[in-house]
Formats: C-alpha cells, sequence, structure tokens
C-alpha cells in the first residue's frame, strides 16, 4: 500500500481483491491489512494492469525506445522536438502509439542501418553528408551525444552508396 504510483482507487480494488480471495496470502503478521504478504507474481501483473488502466492507450519512454529501436534517452527529446506526442506523469513520460506508428513510418536509427550494413554509424554519417542526405540528430538526455535518425526514404540512397563503393558485405 506503499506504492506512491498506485491510485487510490486501485488500492481499494486490491484490498476489495485480497479479501475476496483473489489473491494468494503469503503470510500474514498481525491483525490489520499491513501484515499482509502477497504472492509477488500476482501482485506485480496486479501493478501492470492497474497502471495500463491508468495510462490508458499509451506507451511508457522504454516501450517506445525498444520499438523504434532507438536510446531510451532520446524519448524525452522527441517529445520536446513535437515528433511524438505524449504527456509527462511523476512515474514517467506516456507516448501515443500512432505518433510512435507516424515517427516508425518516416524514420528510423542509422544504427539499424548501420549494423544491416556492416559497417558503423559514423561511416553511414560520412556517406550522408556526402549524398547531402538529412539526418534528425536527436540529444541523448543525460549525456553529451545524439542518435542520429535517418528518413526512410533515403535509406536506398545510403545503401546504393555504399554498394557503388564495393563496401556493402553480406
Amino acid at each position: 500500500m506503499d506504492n506512491r504510483h498506485l491510485p487510490p482507487g486501485s488500492k481499494a480494488e486490491l484490498i476489495q481483491r485480497v479479501l475476496a480471495g483473489h489473491f494468494v496470502v503469503t503470510a500474514s503478521a498481525g491483525s490489520g491489512i499491513d501484515g499482509i504478504r502477497l504472492d509477488l507474481q500476482t501482485y506485480r501483473r496486479f501493478l501492470l494492469d492497474a497502471r495500463a488502466r491508468t495510462a490508458g492507450d499509451t506507451q511508457s519512454a522504454t516501450e517506445v525506445a525498444a520499438t523504434l529501436h532507438c536510446d531510451p534517452g532520446t524519448i524525452p527529446r522527441l517529445l520536446d522536438m513535437k515528433r511524438l506526442t505524449g504527456y509527462r506523469t511523476p512515474a514517467g513520460l506516456r507516448i501515443s502509439p500512432e505518433s510512435v506508428a507516424r515517427f516508425a513510418a518516416e524514420y528510423s536509427p542509422l544504427v539499424l542501418h548501420a549494423r544491416s550494413l556492416r559497417t558503423s554509424t559514423r561511416a553511414l554519417m560520412r556517406v550522408c553528408e556526402e549524398t547531402s542526405t538529412g539526418l534528425l540528430l536527436v540529444p541523448v538526455a543525460g549525456r553529451r551525444c545524439a542518435q542520429p535518425f535517418i528518413r526512410n526514404v533515403d535509406a536506398g540512397a545510403i545503401r546504393s552508396r555504399l554498394a557503388a563503393r564495393g563496401r556493402i558485405y553480406r
């Protein structure tokens, strides 16, 4: 019950479920609710469900970073840059899945292309510079670097340029 991110309504629901026998009580110390110990896995599942209900149809910054294959520190900056839509909560960022899908349809991190081409991000950045291909440089929170993103429509030009040089490895 000390979980400060759990809304009061969810805490009341937890008590109702315990009293109704929906939770396995693993131990009880004392006569009050504060002495009850619950099964950890069941409690965690309840917390995830409660957070999902509270957050509505949104994703956390960690979930968005996994979807976009980028550093989690870029997500707050993408929100600040208005490339993603969402809001800040006491528990963290909540991002709309529609904005994530829109961004992913237009951009991808340069590191993904570097991996698939078996080269470095720096090398691809030089190719982008040579071909006048624009990059979206997103600062990474808490670090002095930026993560480069490339427009998906421009990725073919980079691949062609490397193929012409004979630098694509399979």
